[in-house]
């Protein structure tokens, strides 16, 4: 089993036809975990641990995370050292807060590397804030977006959907709408 994010890794090991291991591995996207699925488990591990937090925060929590297995984690483990801490439940925005600053070291080295380049900085802002008028936007700031978006899908780090692109990573995407976009 090999495991990876950026999917030109991958790719270049398994799908390319100069590689060893060409057709030699089946790529598997796993994606998010099912949000009902991240809400339970979340509900179950807090209630045993005899902390009462509302149904409703942990799906709105959960809809932020995605059902991104390490951030729901990272949740859990926020409420539960918050709680013990303050004795009292934190509110979503404090546990984002408290994700943020954990990851900041990661975060800023993401984006440190991605923006060297002007058409990569510029896709992620817009996307971060917005989910249509990426091509039209960009071309006004005369950027090719269309090769910032091939170059992103290849790192892991946006996706497409059926109408748009979205970040593999929400907090990245949380990151840079608080520190970055302007």
């Amino acid at each position: 089993i090999f495991s990876g994010s950026y999917e030109s890794v991958m790719n270049s090991l398994f799908v390319d036809n100069k590689s060893p291991f060409y057709r030699m591995a089946r790529i598997i996207k796993l994606g998010y975990l099912e949000e009902n699925t991240c809400i339970k488990h979340m509900k179950d591990t807090l209630d045993s641990y005899d902390i009462s937090i509302s149904i409703d925060q942990i799906e709105k929590l959960v809809n932020i995370l995605k059902g991104h297995p390490y951030y729901c984690q990272l949740a859990i483990q926020q409420v539960f050292l918050l709680y013990k801490f303050n004795k009292e439940i934190p509110d979503n925005e404090d546990i984002l807060n408290q994700i943020l600053q954990i990851d900041s070291g990661y975060l800023e080295k993401t984006w440190e590397v991605i923006s060297t380049n002007k058409e990569y900085s510029f896709v992620l802002k817009h996307l971060s804030n917005f989910s249509h008028g990426l091509y039209s936007e960009s071309a006004k700031m005369k950027i090719n977006a269309s090769r910032a978006i091939t170059y992103l899908i290849g790192k892991g780090i946006i996706y497409k959907t059926k109408s748009t692109y979205d970040f593999y990573d929400p907090i990245l995407k949380l990151w840079i709408q608080k520190n970055i976009y302007s």
